[in-house]
């Protein structure tokens, strides 16, 4: 069996769509998983087990030429696929598994061009994302996960900064990992509260900042101002790299952005920093140990991803959210994590 998966929204969702991939590869031991995503993501999603081969999709260059489009979809249809399931909610994902001809597409209801697909899935809006995904496996007989993710990462960055198995130093004092970006900049806590909590945090953790190639100049800004120690991995590691990094971290502390779903397949437990958005939208922490920081504010949520700027001008949603209470939450999970 042929089955395609489509995915070509941010890593995060990517990242959240890839027990999908497991969960079918665990129902049909053979089927022949290809998962369709952006070019930037190719090499992070083929080092998956479970994925066969994966289909880059230039959405933003080459294939939003209505006749490239229709191009890649004739490429499409000679794949021959038994079943695609549309994760991505978007009119033009839906209309490419029409015209690439497969016979059972499965996708969500509130889809944009929901009427392409053969069978609907209700959207739990409740539900978490990977919930949500696994619906759709389940709608097309896929229906065996045991939890685990398979989360693919660079095995050598891993060996070279942490050592196979981790050195002792990382016992005598645990990893935190920091996250301080977002493509939206209302998710954006303050960079004075990142500064004061890189600071609290030295004292009793080792510091890592993880981040983007287009996040460099914001660090810089953040780093000059700390005092203590801090491992720089902003703009230097690819998504296989982050992966690994994450994976050896004992805390992670981060906002509303792909570092939280990557520590939720290595089940790190993580400070979560809410403010536009909410987990309910579907995208918090998943099954591993958590404590969310959050407002309860009448402006809140803006909407699913949060603006670039506070409509109401304040952005009390993160500025009431202190680097103290962070410390204290990372510190409660280190301490249940000892128990």
């Amino acid at each position: 069996m042929k089955i395609l998966i489509i995915q070509s929204a941010f890593i995060g969702d990517v990242i959240l769509a890839l027990p999908l991939a497991e969960a079918v590869k665990q129902s049909f031991p053979e089927s022949e998983i290809h998962f369709l995503t952006l070019p930037a993501y190719k090499k992070f999603v083929e080092k998956h087990s479970a994925v066969y081969r994966v289909i880059p999709d230039d959405k933003k260059g080459g294939n939003r030429c209505p006749v490239n489009f229709l191009s890649f979809c004739a490429k499409l249809r000679k794949e021959k696929y038994d079943i695609t399931l549309v994760v991505h909610r978007s009119f033009r994902s839906a209309l490419m598994a029409r015209l690439a001809g497969i016979k059972k597409r499965v996708g969500f209801d509130i889809s944009p061009g929901s009427f392409f697909f053969t069978e609907k899935v209700k959207y739990e809006q409740a539900s978490h994302e990977i919930e949500r995904n696994l619906g759709l496996a389940r709608r097309a007989g896929f229906d065996a996960w045991d939890g685990k993710w398979n989360m693919p990462f660079d095995e050598d960055f891993e060996e070279a900064e942490f050592g196979v198995p981790p050195s002792e130093s990382r016992a005598e004092k645990p990893l935190a990992v920091i996250s301080p970006f977002s493509n939206w900049g209302t998710k954006r806590w303050p960079a004075e509260y990142w500064i004061k909590l890189i600071d609290l945090l030295g004292r009793d953790f080792r510091v890592a900042a993880a981040g983007a190639p287009g996040d460099v100049e914001g660090w810089r800004e953040i780093k000059k101002a700390v005092d203590g120690e801090v491992m720089d991995f902003v703009g230097e590691t690819d998504f296989l790299e982050l992966a690994a990094l994450i994976k050896n971290a004992d805390i992670l502390v981060t906002g509303d952005s792909a570092p939280l779903h990557l520590a939720s397949a290595y089940g790190v437990p993580t400070v979560a920093i809410f403010g536009p958005t909410v987990p309910a939208f579907g995208f918090g922490p998943f099954r591993q140990k958590n404590i969310i920081l959050q407002k309860t504010l009448p402006c809140r949520p803006c909407n699913i991803h949060g603006p670039q700027k506070c409509p109401l001008g304040h952005h009390r949603c993160m500025r009431d959210i202190s680097p103290g209470e962070a410390l204290g939450a990372a510190l409660q999970l280190l301490d249940e994590t000892r128990k």
